[in-house]
């Protein structure tokens, strides 16, 4: 897959559903190569997101609230930008991606809301982890308690 065929994936995906930041990276990993230097797939990251908000994705926190999808981050394109790049180097490991941020094509569900992206999460964000289930690892979204909102065995 070239860049130009994980971005027209991408921008389609995000047409029908939120993604995470993780499908990006697992996108770019292919682009540059399977075992490429980190800095290349971080930088080929920006890249590819820097071309889909210029294509009209959005970029957020997932909402926990029933009907939303995103609540958006508000700010400039370089500053979005500037935040996801700090948290792929502050969080570093590539399993762990999947909160930096989500991208959604606006189908009109996403928060009224929009939170600076230099701003803390906002409590209705909703953040994943990983769950172990029969000895492997299972994805779950969390509540803002804590709790398993979906939890596979």
């Amino acid at each position: 897959m070239d860049f130009q065929e994980s971005f027209d994936y991408l921008v389609e995906y995000a047409r029908s559903t939120f993604i995470a930041f993780d499908s990006v990276w697992d996108c770019v990993e292919e682009v540059a190569g399977f075992g490429a230097p980190f800095g290349n797939v971080r930088r080929i990251s920006i890249d590819l997101v820097s071309v889909m908000i210029d294509s009209g994705v959005t970029v957020g926190y997932l909402s926990k609230v029933s009907g939303q999808d995103l609540i958006p981050w508000g700010g400039a394109k370089s500053e979005i930008l500037a935040k996801i790049d700090w948290d792929i180097e502050r969080v570093a490991d590539p399993c762990e991606f999947i909160n930096i941020c989500w991208f959604i094509v606006d189908r009109g569900c996403n928060s009224n809301r929009r939170i600076h992206v230099d701003s803390a999460p906002p409590a209705e964000a909703s953040f994943a982890f990983w769950v172990k289930g029969n000895d492997v690892d299972l994805h779950s979204q969390r509540a803002g308690n804590g709790s398993v909102v979906h939890f596979f065995s």
